[in-house]
């Protein structure tokens, strides 16, 4: 959900839940932006200086509140932007 109002930034870390990988720095960093003037969500790769970023494909259902607007966005490890008008 993306509450509008303001930009907003945020960083998406995931692991396997199994191994221990993450010790060495190996992980799935999603870097979300929210543009609130242009309406507009940007994804893209958002690993730390020094980590490994891992890429595996996501679907993410994304809702404008108020308002309700939702898209889902596919998601593989390379830049996105959905504007939602």
């Amino acid at each position: 959900k993306i509450y509008s109002g303001a930009d907003g930034d945020y960083t998406l870390y995931e692991d396997d839940g199994i191994s221990q990988d993450y010790l060495q720095g190996k992980g799935t960093w999603t870097h979300m932006v929210w543009n609130d003037k242009a309406k507009r969500l940007t994804l893209k790769p958002g690993a730390p200086d020094g980590m490994t970023n891992t890429t595996s494909d996501r679907k993410f259902n994304v809702e404008i509140i108020p308002g309700g607007v939702m898209k889902e966005i596919r998601y593989s490890g390379s830049r996105v932007e959905v504007t939602f008008l």
